[in-house]
C-alpha cells in the first residue's frame, strides 16, 4: 500500500470480515501484509498485478495517522474490481462463517530490514 502507508504510520485495525475494496491487514505465506480485499480469502496490493491467497485476515483498516495528521483511507477502484465485488458478495452469502475476532487495536508499520 506504499506510498499511502509509510514507515512509522499508525493504523487502527478493527476485527471483522472485509468487503471487497477495503484495506486489510492479513497473513500471506507467513508475512504480515497490508493489502486491499478482492474476494473472501484473496487480497491484492494496489501496485500488484495479481492477487494473493490470505492465510488469515486479521482485520480491516478503519483509520490511519502520520504523526498528528489523520490520513484518508485510499478509495482506489480498478476497473476489474466491479465484477469482483459482485462475485465476492455472492461468495460471502454462501460461505458466511462468523469467526470470533479480537478487539480493535492500533499497530505501527515498520518496514522489514
Amino acid at each position: 500500500m506504499w506510498p499511502w502507508i509509510r514507515d512509522g504510520d499508525v493504523l487502527t485495525v478493527a476485527p471483522g470480515q472485509p468487503r471487497a475494496g477495503e484495506v486489510v491487514v492479513a497473513l500471506c505465506g507467513g508475512r504480515l501484509v497490508i493489502h486491499r480485499s478482492v474476494a473472501p480469502g484473496c487480497v491484492r496490493g494496489d501496485a500488484l498485478t495479481a492477487g494473493e491467497s490470505a492465510d488469515r485476515i486479521l482485520g480491516v483498516v478503519v483509520a490511519a495517522r502520520r504523526g498528528r495528521r489523520a490520513l484518508r483511507l485510499p478509495r482506489l477502484w480498478p476497473l476489474w474490481l466491479g465484477p469482483a465485488v459482485r462475485l465476492a458478495a455472492a461468495l460471502r452469502r454462501r460461505l458466511s462463517d462468523p469467526v470470533p475476532q479480537p478487539a480493535t487495536q492500533a499497530i505501527e508499520v515498520r518496514r522489514a530490514r
